[in-house]
């Protein structure tokens, strides 16, 4: 009987803040200031979207802006958000430059398991109901 081994990985959790306003129309800038966006992602599992470069892909939480807004901006925001909250791959800046949080990890032996998307999804939905900005 042949059986390989595999070795676990750790994950590495982490909520990323990225600056988005240039992407909003004007009366929401207005009213937000600056908006960024919250994306959770492992830092552990890179992507290749045809390039040598690996780019991280990018789960969206939610929006953080600058100024307290009214809940009528709030649900045009949200309107926004739910048709747009699609995974994006962006290779990141230096781990130095970044506005990030680190969040628990879990081993896994492939990120493309059953498993592993249980567990990232688990996180995915804590880090929604449980904001780190």
């Amino acid at each position: 009987m042949n059986e390989t081994l595999t070795t676990p990985i750790q994950s590495d959790l982490r909520v990323i803040l990225i600056e988005e306003t240039e992407y909003w129309n004007q009366d929401i800038k207005d009213a937000c200031g600056t908006i960024s966006c919250a994306y959770l992602y492992d830092n552990a599992v890179n992507t290749f979207c045809c390039e040598l470069t690996p780019s991280k892909e990018l789960h969206p939480l939610y929006y953080v802006t600058e100024n307290e807004i009214s809940d009528e901006v709030w649900e045009q925001m949200q309107d926004t958000f739910n048709t747009t909250e699609e995974i994006r791959y962006m290779k990141l800046l230096p781990e130095a430059d970044r506005n990030e949080v680190k969040q628990s990890n879990f081993d896994f032996t492939d990120a493309r398991s059953q498993e592993y998307k249980e567990e990232f999804e688990e996180m995915e939905e804590s880090c929604k109901c449980n904001h780190d900005f």
